[in-house]
This record gives structure tokens, sequence and C-alpha cells, in this order.
């Protein structure tokens, strides 16, 4: 499990740098923020999280200011 999490850091650092660098930073800003949406998605699916109403406001919240800050 170490390696595993030493790597996908590692990876997503490198991701996160190269969007970064290869984008326009607002844009590269609001998609790695849609990291919070993935992470809400995926942990209610495989490791059965309850979804309760508040933590479906903050996603949407998340969402419209990503796609807000994702505009000139």
């Amino acid at each position: 499990m170490v390696p595993a999490s030493f790597l996908g850091s590692y990876f997503g650092l490198i991701a996160w740098m190269g969007a970064m660098k290869y984008t326009q930073a607002s844009i590269a800003a609001a998609l790695t923020q849609l990291n919070t949406i993935f992470i809400f998605i995926l942990a209610s699916i495989f490791l059965k999280e309850e979804v309760t109403r508040a933590k479906i406001v903050a996603v949407i919240i998340a969402f419209v200011g990503a796609f807000l800050a994702s505009f000139p």
C-alpha cells in the first residue's frame, strides 16, 4: 500500500504541474478543483459513503464554482 500511495501522489502532482504548464491557469485550476466531485462520486459508489443533503450541496457549489471560473 505504501508504494501505491507514494506513486499515486507523485503522478497526481506531475499531472497537476503539467496542467498548469501547458494550459491557461484559470482553466487548469477549475478542472483540478473538480477533484471534489470525483471523490464524492467514487466514495459513494465504492466505499458506500452516505450521501447527505449537505454533501450534495457542497458538490453543486464546487461544480458551479469550477464552471464560473472557466469563463474568461
